[in-house]
């Protein structure tokens, strides 16, 4: 979408693969996830290793449309309780004021 962070920023929660990239962007934006990751895609596992509190994970490796309609009724289940720890965390998407900062101070 040519506006992802606009619709990321007004949704209760989203549903996505596990790139770097959305991820971070939903944890600043401190919305609940439905992550997907690509089986054997060891970037993708690593992304959400130690998230579990934050994020529901699913491997995509879903065989059938009831696992999937099930999955997302568990998250959507969940959704407050993810989105009550996440709110908990200390994350701000200020990193490029940051960096400025820390450069122009030396």
């Amino acid at each position: 979408k040519e506006n992802f962070l606009e619709y990321l920023k007004v949704c209760k929660g989203i549903i996505i693969i596990a790139g770097h990239n959305t991820l971070s962007e939903s944890i600043v934006f401190k919305k609940p996830a439905l992550v997907l990751p690509f089986k054997h895609y060891v970037e993708h596992y690593i992304n959400v290793y130690k998230l579990e509190d934050l994020i529901m994970v699913k491997d995509l490796q879903l065989v059938s449309k009831d696992e999937v309609e099930d999955s997302i009724k568990t998250f959507l289940n969940k959704i407050n309780i993810l989105e009550k720890n996440i709110k908990k965390l200390n994350i701000n998407g200020d990193g490029a004021s940051e960096a400025f900062e820390i450069i122009f101070k030396i």
